[in-house]
């Protein structure tokens, strides 16, 4: 057995280990009176694995079960006790050479730490001392700390309470004194306005006495709580009135004094004609603008001194009276100025007479703008000084009222010439000259210069309704005058879109047609020409009149051609075409009728205000007759409802453009179509027709095979359009199988009492047989249509020169 070693650590660990002798176990030291040596040393029993006893099968079994009940068998006591054991992480015994290597380590270097150590505590403790001493001290610190800063906080608590109540005095003693001064200027300002002369405006004090009030005003408006305000409150305003009245008096004689300097020159520059032109030019603008540039900069400067007088009129609508009389007094300054200028204008244009409506307008409106916009330039230099405000609205309303006056010599010359104008292309052209200027709207609204530019529509809003009126009437003059009492004439039948040439022969002259004197446009030569004539007139004023305006002319108008058509352009085409293409030459004009008028928006419907004379007439008529005269006599007053029942009756008829039309072509489309239908099954409807059906269905048979191609061909001779052609046709085609299927149910009905049609009904078409006969040459027609040629155009001029060989 090894030497024990005094003081070993090492040798303590090793040997303080738990040890199995004699079913009690050894835990190591227990007291701290048990030396080393007294450890109980255990028999050296049989070796095994550390952390294990020798356990037999038995009680390996045991281990499966940790469940045990005491008292404990010899197994179930080693079991646990070995179960114990295992929960150490080192062996319970050493071998002899893991002793010897333990007692072989040198106890110095474990020594030297665990003096290190011990050092380091002691350290440790001696800083944890000090550390707890500062602490100490630190939370001393903190309490004093803390009650000064509270002492503190109250002194300055205390401090900021003086501070406000300080500047609050203070304050109040300003506000006092600012007050007291604006009520103790008022003797100043009023003595200082009070002194003659309109010296004062030239002075600096002026403009802080405009200043003062206006503060002043100011304030008293903020406080009527002040004892005796709304007296001082009067004073004020009287003296603001008084320096805006000294404003008003020297800008009306500043323009006054520049009137009589420019009209001292003028009148001394008469003399030289020919330089007067320019003369008048360089005084009446220059010297106004000279004016203005030589005051540039100083208070007392013309559009300064409006502006002051402005700028107060937003919240006192009373000082507008001042501002529009100066106003006026430029305006007639002014208007004096131009006045000779503008009649010397005037008197030479009315001597040249040979310019016709149009040009002479141009010419005018051309000079009175050139005055405008140099008018309105002066004006803004003056009065309006600023291009990013706009101008406030009464400004701009005197401005315009006076734009009037200046050009009222122009309405007046221009109206004169207007009311004698009788050619309507000249009225529409100054239409269209003076709607360059101004956009004619249904809202119509007062005149306003927007965004400092002139609206020049508004100026001449005067003229274009005049121009328009003037229009209007000529159109219903040249409708009921000429193109309604219009006599047609042979030539007058332009067919299949051919032309006539515009003379018969180089030596004839040409007579001038009475429908272009006062009118000599016609975009629709291929028409008949008074329905040309007033489509074109419809063409030509769509843009340039009033919607509503345009609508009741255009019911009118077509009202009109409808009337046109029927009396003039059927009754001559039925003289010299025949019936059957005088139809469809008043169908064709129909249908261009109805589709010009389609491009045109026309919303609303003319209504035509008329007395009716003869309903009340007829009326008494009827009670005569019905012998109800003496009842009536009795029961309801007699002759007095005898009067009533006399008198005319206002009726009022709506117009419908578009309705009239399209009724008036229904019309003639079945027209067209009966005649035609009739004149295919003109056997069939004669009176012999039951008599001879046989027959008179093979002469139906032919009419079918020679009339239905050739009205086909003369259909597309008048209409170019395929879908119009194929209606009529396929319309036509309808009603002669309608017609013919009358006819065939009628001789079946004969039948049954004639023997003799039974044997004719055997060979006599019947209504499906015909159908089918009647596609198939429509088919063919329509098919001949997709691969026709070119259509060769009769020139109808060498009709009219045989027509004058043989009448010579």
């Amino acid at each position: 057995m090894t030497r024990d070693r005094s003081k070993s650590i090492v040798k303590r660990i090793a040997s303080d280990v738990p040890s199995y002798n004699d079913d009690k176990l050894n835990l190591g030291e227990t007291s701290g009176n048990q030396s080393s040596a007294e450890v109980i040393k255990a028999d050296k029993p049989k070796r095994y694995r550390s952390k294990s006893f020798s356990l037999d099968k038995a009680n390996r079994d045991i281990v499966e079960d940790d469940f045990h009940l005491f008292p404990f068998s010899k197994r179930e006591h080693e079991y646990l006790w070995s179960k114990y054991i295992n929960t150490y992480n080192y062996n319970s015994i050493l071998n002899p050479d893991e002793i010897m290597k333990v007692n072989n380590i040198s106890n110095d270097f474990i020594l030297n730490f665990q003096s290190n150590c011990q050092l380091n505590i002691e350290n440790i403790n001696d800083l944890m001392d000090e550390t707890e001493t500062i602490l100490k001290s630190l939370n001393l610190l903190a309490l004093q700390y803390d009650k000064v800063s509270s002492e503190t906080s109250e002194f300055a608590d205390q401090s900021t309470k003086l501070l406000n109540t300080q500047l609050k005095y203070e304050r109040a003693s300003e506000e006092i004194s600012e007050s007291l001064e604006i009520f103790e200027s008022l003797e100043r300002i009023t003595k200082a306005l009070t002194s003659p002369g309109n010296n004062l405006i030239k002075r600096k004090s002026f403009q802080d006495i405009l200043n003062k009030l206006d503060k002043s005003i100011e304030f008293i408006d903020k406080h009527p709580q002040f004892k005796d305000i709304e007296l001082y409150k009067v004073r004020f305003r009287q003296c603001m009135t008084r320096s805006l009245t000294l404003i008003r008096n020297y800008l009306i004689n500043e323009l006054k004094t520049l009137h009589d300097g420019i009209y001292s020159k003028l009148n001394r520059s008469n003399s030289e004609e020919a330089a007067r032109n320019v003369t008048i030019d360089i005084l009446l603008y220059n010297e106004f603008n000279n004016y203005i540039t030589e005051n540039e900069g100083q208070f007392y400067n013309f559009p300064n001194l409006v502006n002051e007088i402005t700028k107060r009129i937003e919240y006192h609508d009373e000082y507008k009276g001042l501002l529009h009389d100066v106003l006026q007094q430029y305006f007639k300054t002014r208007s004096k100025l131009l006045e000779k200028s503008i009649w010397d204008h005037i008197n030479t244009s009315a001597k040249n007479s040979t310019k016709d409506l149009v040009q002479f307008s141009q010419d005018n409106i051309s000079f009175f703008k050139k005055i405008i916009d140099r008018e309105f330039l002066t004006f803004t230099k003056y009065f309006h000084n600023s291009e990013s405000l706009s101008m406030p609205s009464f400004m701009n309303s005197e401005l315009y009222n006076w734009f009037m006056d200046i050009i009222d010599p122009l309405y007046d010359t221009l109206r004169n010439r207007i009311i004698r104008e009788t050619n309507i292309t000249t009225l529409c052209q100054l239409t269209t000259l003076l709607q360059k200027y101004y956009e004619f709207e249904d809202d119509e609204s007062v005149a306003v210069l927007q965004e400092n530019q002139i609206n020049y529509g508004s100026l001449f809003e005067t003229i274009l309704q005049d121009v328009q009126s003037r229009l209007i009437f000529r159109i219903q003059i040249y409708i009921d005058e000429k193109l309604i009492k219009y006599k047609p004439k042979p030539e007058d039948l332009k067919i299949g879109n051919r032309k006539r040439s515009s003379t018969i022969n180089n030596e004839s002259v040409v007579e001038e047609n009475p429908l272009d004197i006062d009118y000599n446009e016609n975009l629709f030569k291929d028409l008949y020409l008074p329905l040309g004539k007033a489509l074109t007139i419809l063409s030509n004023i769509y843009e340039l009149i009033n919607s509503v305006v345009f609508d009741d002319l255009a019911h009118y108008i077509v009202h009109s051609c409808i009337y046109i058509l029927k009396n003039g352009a059927y009754k001559i085409s039925l003289t010299h075409l025949g019936k059957l293409d005088s139809k469809l030459y008043y169908l064709k004009n129909l249908i261009i009728l109805q589709n010009q008028l389609n491009n045109f928006d026309i919303q609303y419907v003319r209504t035509e205000t008329t007395l009716d004379f003869t309903s009340g007439i007829n009326e008494i008529f009827q009670t005569f007759r019905n012998g109800e005269f003496i009842y009536n006599y009795n029961q309801n007053g007699g002759f007095i409802e005898l009067v009533k029942k006399s008198a005319p009756k206002v009726i009022n008829n709506m117009i419908d453009a578009k309705y009239e039309i399209e009724l008036e072509l229904n019309n003639a489309v079945h027209e067209f179509i009966t005649e035609c239908a009739n004149i295919i099954s003109e056997p069939i409807l004669s009176k012999t027709s039951k008599e001879e059906p046989l027959q008179k269905s093979l002469s139906f048979r032919d009419n079918l095979m020679t009339d239905l191609p050739k009205f086909h061909k003369e259909v597309k001779f008048f209409i170019n359009e395929v879908n119009i052609i194929k209606y009529l046709i396929d319309n036509l085609c309808n009603l002669v199988i309608t017609t013919y299927e009358n006819f065939y149910h009628l001789l079946e009905e004969e039948v049954q009492h004639n023997e003799k049609l039974k044997h004719y009904m055997q060979e006599i078409m019947e209504v499906d047989t015909l159908i089918g006969f009647i596609t198939d040459i429509v088919s063919g027609l329509y098919e001949s249509d997709e691969i026709s040629p070119p259509r060769i155009e009769f020139n109808e001029d060498i009709l009219n020169d045989t027509e004058m060989n043989v009448s010579e």
